[in-house]
């Protein structure tokens, strides 16, 4: 990202497939912009310097099901991220909203899908959403 050229990013994609997703592309386009400059950013004093995103398939309660998973060096989430799904006003940035962490997890929500957030014992912050593969 020419925003920020001092941040590596490494896609790693197992498996092809569509998702269902409500909002089509431009909502799923959205969802991992918004996770890539999340990541990007950190929480304003820290920022992560690589992200690893990986994609594969399962087969999850019957239904064949897409993982998307974002791993980066940054900071992590504060705890109250990790307790529940984000809410409005829920930030680590200064001049944060919290706005696009809480409209990922209405899409993914609204999706049928499910959006995980976790602090890997090695440091960083993993997101790992998953969508029913269309």
């Amino acid at each position: 990202m020419l925003r920020f050229p001092d941040t590596s990013i490494l896609i790693d994609e197992q498996d092809a497939f569509l998702v269902r997703i409500a909002g089509g592309c431009r909502a799923l386009t959205h969802v991992l912009l918004n996770l890539l400059v999340n990541a990007c950013e950190g929480d304003g004093a820290k920022a992560a310097r690589h992200i690893h995103i990986s994609t594969h398939a399962q087969v999850s309660a019957g239904k064949r099901c897409c993982i998307i998973a974002v791993n980066d060096d940054g900071p992590g989430f504060p705890c109250e991220l990790l307790n529940s799904l984000p809410t409005l006003g829920v930030t680590t940035k200064p001049s944060g909203t919290g706005l696009g962490l809480m409209l990922i997890a209405k899409v993914i929500q609204a999706s049928a899908g499910s959006l995980q957030l976790s602090n890997p014992a090695e440091g960083g912050a993993r997101v790992h959403l998953q969508l029913e593969c269309a």
